[in-house]
């Protein structure tokens, strides 16, 4: 064993001479060199002197803190919402997509280095979710779609959300439909609220959640006072429906209001 004047241990190794406390080995052609695992590949630096190793040492340590930021799962989720889905869609449909990143996605999985979420995280964690099926879909849907953009950016070498998969319904649910009380105390409690158009829209019109937030004031024909309904299961989905002058006057307002 090698001691220098700083009292430092130094061992030999095929390399030359290691600084076990930095990671720092003197080459046999006496340039210096740093060896460490960084997010699963090893990096290499070689330089004249120590002192220069040392500062890019210094360096490299400084951009991964800030790397580490960048590729942490809630940064890129806010990167690919505000990029490339909140300026496609409407404001019923940012509630939605808000409702669900904020207060599933992030809090329980936000903090997380998307280099370091394997598959098995992300299933046990959509597991693990309320047993509500839409909750589970939407939750998928965003991971699979949040994975996805970071792997076409490069941010992640393999995408782990590929063969993701909703649990198991364990209790058959019976769909019962709201009474008229029911209905008019939803519609009390939205009120005001961006969500208010999206309830009264399917309450109003019995449409599901896609087609719902697929509407588009074109589909309206005033003349014929007909609503298109972009179904999105089967062909048999696309159908025109009778809608009232009051729900037209009421679509066009919140139209534009928007």
């Amino acid at each position: 064993m090698l001691v220098d004047n700083d009292n430092k241990e130094k061992t030999s190794t095929a390399k030359g001479v290691e600084d076990k406390m930095k990671n720092i080995y003197k080459r046999k052609d006496g340039r210096y060199e740093y060896s460490k695992m960084i997010d699963n590949e090893r990096v290499y630096i070689i330089k004249s002197t120590k002192k220069e190793l040392e500062k890019e040492i210094r360096e490299l340590k400084a951009k991964n803190k800030i790397d580490k930021n960048k590729y942490l799962l809630k940064n890129i989720i806010e990167e690919w919402y505000n990029n490339f889905k909140k300026p496609y869609i409407g404001e019923s449909a940012k509630e939605i997509y808000k409702s669900t990143l904020k207060h599933h996605i992030i809090p329980a999985i936000g903090d997380k280095s998307i280099n370091k979420l394997s598959f098995k995280d992300l299933q046990i964690f959509v597991n693990t979710l309320s047993d509500k099926r839409r909750m589970q879909e939407l939750v998928l849907q965003h991971i699979k779609a949040v994975f996805d953009y970071a792997y076409s950016n490069r941010y992640i070498k393999i995408n782990p959300a590929i063969a993701l998969k909703l649990p198991k319904r364990t209790i058959k649910q019976s769909v019962k439909p709201l009474t008229i009380e029911e209905q008019r105390k939803l519609l009390n409690a939205v009120k005001g609220h961006n969500l208010e158009v999206v309830i009264y829209f399917s309450l109003v019109l019995g449409t599901r959640r896609n087609e719902t937030l697929s509407f588009k004031i074109e589909d309206i024909n005033e003349d014929k006072q007909l609503l298109h309904i972009n179904g999105t299961k089967t062909e048999n989905a696309q159908r025109d429906i009778k809608i009232s002058k009051a729900m037209i006057e009421y679509l066009k307002a919140h139209d534009k209001g928007k």
